[in-house]
């Protein structure tokens, strides 16, 4: 009977030990659970915004592009303008100045209308 006795002590301590390992590892595994919820909130948290940044990113090219073709059509319309005055003021070097300033008032406001462009 003696054996048996040091046996169920054994066995007892036994499980004691593997209920209290038990406990540590499931408190571990709890931690561990945590940290990965918590490292996935930053993941998406991060995700979101580099998609924020991404869009807009791309909503800024495309207003830079089309500022740049605003800037291209509007050098387009200042050289027709340029060359319309000069054209005016070569046909009315002959008329005067009153004539020059005259002519270049039509001219400008066809342009404009042409363009239409506000003054």
């Amino acid at each position: 009977m003696c054996k048996v006795g040091y046996f169920d002590n054994a066995l007892e301590e036994t499980c004691s030990s593997q209920r209290e390992r038990i406990h540590l590892l499931e408190h571990q595994l709890a931690a561990a659970n945590e940290k990965l919820k918590m490292a996935d909130l930053s993941a998406s948290k991060t995700r979101t915004e580099y998609e924020e940044q991404k869009r807009i990113v791309c909503e800024l090219q495309d207003r830079l592009a089309n500022t740049e073709l605003q800037v291209i059509e509007g050098e387009k319309l200042r050289k027709k303008l340029h060359n319309t005055i000069l054209g005016t003021f070569e046909y009315s070097v002959e008329c005067g100045p009153c004539c020059l300033m005259i002519m270049l008032e039509q001219k400008l406001l066809s342009f404009l209308i042409l363009h239409q462009l506000k003054l």
